[in-house]
């Protein structure tokens, strides 16, 4: 299978899994959080891979796990343990680990 087909696949099945976190911390939100950028200095989120995805930018399947691994860290590094962010966060990290 392709990179990109995998790595649309395992998007797409975690963009379902995601519920109410998908795709929330977009640069409109994040300006509301000003600490955000203090505090993570590599923003990633599911709307950005998705556009990577289509663009073609993804030259294989480590570099989307990478982004995947990087935003994961970024929601748990930001968001206080046992918050809803934090926890969805974790839950995301397993699905995706059980899958890559």
């Amino acid at each position: 299978m392709p990179v990109s087909s995998y790595s649309l696949l395992i998007l797409s099945a975690i963009m379902l899994q995601s519920r109410p976190i998908r795709c929330t911390i977009q640069s409109t939100i994040l300006n509301f959080y000003f600490s955000y950028f203090e505090v993570i200095k590599d923003p990633m989120d599911l709307c950005t891979m998705g556009a990577k995805l289509e663009d073609g930018m993804y030259k294989n399947r480590f570099a989307f796990q990478d982004d995947f691994r990087l935003m994961v860290s970024n929601a748990k590094r930001y968001n206080a343990p046992g918050s809803f962010a934090h926890n969805e966060a974790i839950a995301l990290e397993i699905f995706f680990e059980k899958r890559k």
